[in-house]
């Protein structure tokens, strides 16, 4: 039997994501809102078991 997903809410997740929130907020909010701490490697597999793309956190046309 698969463990139960520590994210409380794929919905709100997702639109977490969608509005580019940063890991640390999102582990923020989620555990003041469910008191169940999330970290980013557990935020990073839920993009990828979820199909959504990689984060883009720095700008590609910067690097030399």
């Amino acid at each position: 039997m698969a463990p139960k997903p520590k994210i409380q809410n794929a919905d709100e997740a997702i639109r977490w994501i969608a509005e580019g929130r940063t890991y640390t907020w999102m582990t923020a909010e989620h555990e003041r809102k469910y008191n169940i701490r999330i970290s980013p490697s557990g935020w990073s597999y839920f993009r990828r078991t979820h199909g959504l793309g990689p984060r883009q956190i720095r700008d590609e046309e910067l690097i030399p």
